[in-house]
């Protein structure tokens, strides 16, 4: 079956949109985590990082979005929106390997990695849509983009409503997440 220009595009504004809606779900889920996993790690191993890292990494990630949306534009002349948005996703990546052994220089260096990521993917999203839209349908893909990308509020409402419910669920997690702490640091260092 071949693709109309049509098809082709709905195509791609779909798998755009769901790849903003798990973006931003991991973005969403680590600024909701990172700070209480980080404090949870500076008290049971004193000395790794601060147990305020959490927020000052958010204060890195911000500033580091800020001054890097001032730039990501330009770059853009010279990188396909495909290759923006893979920048951005290995950007984001980068961030997520920091946890399997946390060192604040890593953790505070990928936060700042990661608001850069962000604004490449803020960045490259828009010029994606541009490429895969004529003048015609922009709007409607736009639409599409977003309805898809930002449903997660509906996702995470039901996990909110699911916790509230069950809240003994959340319990068990934190005690195997204990539990997996405890198994990977036996000594209660992290040397």
């Amino acid at each position: 079956m071949q693709l109309t220009p049509r098809r082709h595009e709905l195509l791609s504004v779909y798998l755009l949109g769901a790849g903003t809606l798990f973006m931003y779900l991991g973005y969403i889920t680590q600024a909701f985590i990172a700070e209480s996993v980080i404090h949870t790690v500076s008290k049971r191993y004193p000395g790794t990082i601060s147990e305020f890292a959490g927020y000052y990494g958010q204060a890195f990630h911000y500033s580091a979005f800020a001054v890097s949306s001032l730039i990501t534009p330009s770059i853009q002349n010279y990188l396909s929106s495909k290759w923006v948005l893979t920048v951005a996703s290995v950007l984001f990546a980068l961030y997520y390997l920091g946890f399997i052994h946390v060192t604040s220089i890593y953790f505070y260096l990928s936060q700042g990695l990661m608001g850069i990521g962000y604004s490449f993917y803020n960045n490259g999203e828009g010029a994606y849509l541009s490429e895969h839209s004529s003048r015609r349908t922009i709007e409607s893909n736009t639409g599409i983009e977003t309805a898809v990308g930002h449903s997660r509020w509906v996702e995470k409402f039901c996990l909110a409503t699911l916790l509230i419910l069950h809240p003994e669920s959340l319990r068990k997690r934190n005690e195997t997440s204990t539990s997996s702490l405890k198994e990977q640091y036996p000594s209660g260092s992290l040397g």
